[in-house]
């Protein structure tokens, strides 16, 4: 007898059928749209064996069909408790999860489907599906409106706000990745890149085919000194969108600090080749050709770029390629312009000097009286804070080192040492910044435009300089900073009394002529000293003769 035959399911004699023979004509009923049929052998399995997994997973089938999603993902998890081996089970469940944005424990099922080695490809699903979800649930007011705060706050440069709000959205949302993204790059704003790495990590990890996010997380990499491994992620991102041209711009940065001129030039004329009003990179080949001497070159690239100071430098070469006249019309056009920097401030003194200008400096006119030294050894212990923890990046070579050409005999170090985030690296900054906040106080009732137009926040950028006998380090300035300074970890014994020992001054004696005075300051220094002084000023250090090395850790004060 074929018990099949009735026309009344409830009819049917449990006992005398065989159990597959029910789940096979569930199964019928449920292909051919008979949902109530199918429902009702689904349920009459389980009313007698309710661990069967066909029937659990069936029926949640049917249920999630109707919107009674909660049903559903009961009997799909009584389905995987009972296997667990059977993929559709996985897929059913995650996918009820997802439907009912129960996020969490979604992301949790897909970690363990991952688990059991299934198709690959409906892992990617299920991972888009989920994130479009979340992104999809996220488009609602209370989080639109917290997202353009966010925007808002990174925008306008109120970071440590932006930083607050970006890990209460992360809190609420930590599988969302635009959290993660605008983060990453605030955190790498305030210098802060070993956080920053960590939050960029996250962001291409949630979005692997996001070119903006392996940019970042690049940034961070190069901002840690880790240069070999930022270019192998600024690849991936141009393999991403080869016509991204800010990866090809960073790209360029990086071979440039790497010292592989040919790479980054290459990479800058990419960028300005898919982008021909691209400001930065016309500005970074510019200070590459700069750097390099090769001052005509950098000339035509300023001439075209508003950037960040692409003026001033253009400024500068001006001056040092002695083409007097264009000079001064830059000069008095950027001094009309209130253009203020250390830069432009040490171009007046200079041209003070050389050409006999008078022009009215809005930096700082006598930046030589702005020097300040003092000894941190006398409130600190200066060998467990400063000597210690330098010695051991130097000895362990826990940082890279950057070709410059400034040092002869002696390394220093790459990237920006305050961005290894060490506890001992920012008990270090914490210090330089008291001291630096001393120094405004002291001088606090100057006129001066260093004083009184003082940034309003600023970031702290470190190296360190080892130096052996004979070295010394050439007339230069640091035309980023605002102020600079160097804190003496190691001063050998001096066999001569000024050896090795700062000089500040206006100019480099090659550039003047031999009958015109050039204004300068020695500085004496000793292990644990610290000497502040204007951006604006050129500075160099007179050779020493030792066995030891003499080792400094240098830094700028930089407008953000």
């Amino acid at each position: 007898m074929n018990y099949f035959d009735k026309q009344n399911v409830n009819d049917y004699d449990f006992k005398k059928c065989n159990i597959e023979e029910i789940l096979l004509k569930a199964n019928e009923a449920l292909v051919n749209g008979k949902e109530l049929e199918a429902e009702k052998y689904y349920t009459m399995i389980l009313d007698n064996d309710p661990n069967h997994p066909d029937a659990n997973h069936n029926l949640g089938l049917i249920n999630l069909a109707n919107q009674k999603t909660e049903i559903a993902i009961k009997l799909f998890l009584n389905a995987i408790n009972t296997n667990s081996e059977i993929e559709q089970f996985w897929v059913s469940y995650i996918q009820a999860l997802i439907t009912t944005k129960n996020f969490k424990d979604a992301h949790q099922a897909i970690k363990n489907f991952e688990e059991k080695k299934f198709s690959n490809d409906n892992i990617v699903l299920l991972k888009e599906k989920l994130l479009n979800a979340e992104s999809e649930n996220l488009k609602n007011v209370e989080f639109k409106s917290e997202l353009e705060n966010l925007l808002n706050l990174y925008n306008n440069n109120r970071l440590v706000e932006a930083e607050t709000l970006a890990k209460s959205l992360i809190k609420k949302y930590p599988n969302h990745p635009f959290s993660w993204k605008v983060l990453g790059s605030l955190l790498g704003k305030l210098g802060r890149e070993t956080e920053a790495y960590a939050a960029n990590k996250k962001a291409t990890d949630l979005l692997p085919n996001d070119v903006s996010a392996h940019n970042n997380l690049a940034n961070s990499l190069k901002g840690m000194g880790r240069l070999k491994d930022a270019v192998t992620i600024y690849k991936k991102a141009i393999a991403l969108d080869p016509k991204f041209y800010q990866s090809y711009n960073n790209l360029g940065i990086t071979f440039s600090e790497m010292g592989r001129l040919d790479e980054a030039e290459q990479n800058y004329k990419k960028a300005i080749e898919i982008n021909p009003s691209f400001d930065e990179a016309y500005f970074n080949l510019g200070y590459m050709f700069f750097e390099n001497k090769q001052f005509q070159k950098a000339i035509e690239k300023f001439k075209l770029s508003n950037f960040g100071k692409s003026k001033s430098y253009l400024l500068r070469c001006y001056y040092v390629t002695k083409q007097k006249s264009l000079f001064i019309d830059l000069l008095n056009k950027l001094i009309s312009q209130s253009e203020i920097n250390a830069m432009i401030g040490s171009l007046c003194t200079r041209s003070k000097l050389k050409y006999g200008l008078k022009k009215t400096n809005l930096f700082c006119e006598d930046p030589i009286n702005y020097t300040l030294s003092t000894n941190l050894s006398i409130n600190y212990d200066f060998k467990k804070i400063f000597v210690d923890p330098a010695m051991n990046i130097l000895t362990d070579n826990i940082l890279p080192y950057r070709e410059q050409s400034l040092l002869t005999n002696g390394k220093q170090t790459a990237g920006n040492i305050f961005n290894y985030g060490n506890d001992y690296i920012r008990d270090i900054e914490r210090i330089i910044r008291s001291e630096v906040e001393n120094y405004r106080l002291y001088f606090e009732n100057s006129s001066e435009g260093l004083i009184k137009h003082w940034p309003g926040d600023y970031i702290i950028s470190g190296w360190l300089i080892s130096m052996k006998s004979g070295s010394q380090i050439r007339p230069h300035m640091h035309e980023k900073g605002w102020l600079s300074g160097s804190i003496y970890i190691n001063v050998p014994q001096k066999k001569e009394i000024n050896s090795g020992d700062l000089v500040v001054c206006i100019e480099d004696d090659a550039f003047l002529e031999t009958n015109i005075e050039n204004p300068k300051k020695i500085i004496s220094v000793e292990t644990g000293s610290l000497a502040l002084f204007p951006a604006s000023l050129l500075h160099y250090t007179i050779p020493f003769e030792s066995e030891n090395e003499r080792v400094v850790l240098a830094f700028d004060v930089i407008p953000k």
